[in-house]
């Protein structure tokens, strides 16, 4: 079914692209109503399937786009993403949901010596979209095994009771249409970062019309901003092509693009004057505003389009072979190339 929008403009850096889109999407249908659900923070906000440790290393994704994007880089770049977004929802054959969430990208804690130190707040960021409500448990009981084959959202205590507090959290009445966790990975050096996928999860699309082969991509943009900033310190694009309707993807099999980006600025514990009797073993720092924008379709090369301005304006960083590989698929999917 056709969605409709709705969306709450906050005031903050992301807010002209919120304001541009300045829609949300959700089903008409009262009764059936659809909302985006995005939540950040520790490695426990991976509800499925968390990593094992705070920076993620253990899939081996490899993809044809490395970049980092600093500076002027990032502020072209949310031009591109204003742009592309702007675009697209404008499009009958697409969905697209814009949503805000805030959170702390750091926490100074202290260490064994008793020295307050600086360490990661964001490990894990969940994009999940469904149903919101009470839960249907004799429904969710009823379609569980075939809806939930991997259990991710359904629990089994000793005594055999069934439970759902994965959609609990999230406050969905029922499964998930489509469900994504993605583990922030660190370099060595904590000088770039970026996401890698977890779970991808897709119940249903929300297309107006299926397509044909049951395949849609996923195209999801993290837009990391800081309180008072003009823009984005970093924007993390994620293309997931061809998921399957109906699928619980194996992660670690998938090659996605799934660039880096520099790491926002790291607190000096020494500058913040943190009194010696605070009675708190930690505490959460450098404050920010995390824009998902996240579209399903069955044409990519918008997203595409959109890809190759963000990695072609954030050059030298970006070796010309790549934007070139880029500007070869826009091409090609979209009719232009030779």
């Amino acid at each position: 079914m056709m969605a409709k929008a709705f969306l709450i403009i906050p005031r903050m850096a992301c807010a002209a692209l919120l304001a541009l889109v300045g829609i949300a999407h959700a089903e008409p249908d009262d009764k059936t109503t659809k909302s985006t659900v995005v939540l950040t923070g520790g490695k426990d906000t991976c509800l499925t399937n968390p990593p094992s440790k705070t920076t993620e290393t253990a899939l081996a994704i490899v993809g044809p786009l490395v970049a980092s994007l600093a500076g002027k880089a990032a502020d072209i770049g949310y031009d591109a993403l204003a742009n592309y977004v702007s675009q697209t929802v404008k499009d009958d054959s697409t969905f697209v949901s814009v949503t805000l969430k805030s959170g702390f990208f750091y926490r100074i804690q202290k260490d064994a010596s008793g020295e307050w130190v600086a360490e990661p707040a964001l490990d894990c960021i969940v994009v999940a979209r469904g149903r919101v409500g009470s839960l249907d448990i004799a429904g969710l009981k009823a379609f569980a095994q075939n809806v939930d084959p991997k259990g991710r959202f359904t629990k089994v205590g000793e005594d055999k009771s069934i439970s759902f507090p994965v959609l609990q959290r999230l406050g969905l009445a029922e499964f998930p249409d489509l469900y994504l966790e993605l583990a922030l990975e660190r370099d060595a050096l904590s000088s770039v970062f970026r996401v890698q996928p977890r779970v991808v999860y897709l119940r249903q699309t929300s297309l107006k019309a299926a397509p044909a082969s049951g395949k849609v991509d996923l195209n999801l943009t993290l837009s990391f901003s800081q309180a008072g900033a003009s823009s984005p310190s970093a924007i993390l694009p994620l293309h997931i092509p061809d998921v399957k309707t109906g699928s619980d993807l194996p992660v670690a099999s998938l090659s996605l693009d799934n660039p880096w980006a520099v790491m926002i600025t790291h607190p000096d514990p020494k500058t913040l004057h943190i009194p010696d009797n605070l009675p708190f073993s930690q505490i959460p720092v450098t404050p920010i505003n995390i824009t998902a924008t996240l579209e399903e379709t069955t044409t990519p090369s918008r997203y595409l389009v959109f890809l190759n301005n963000l990695m072609n304006k954030a050059r030298p960083d970006v070796s010309s072979a790549v934007s070139e590989l880029l500007k070869q698929q826009v091409g090609r999917l979209s009719g232009d190339g030779k």
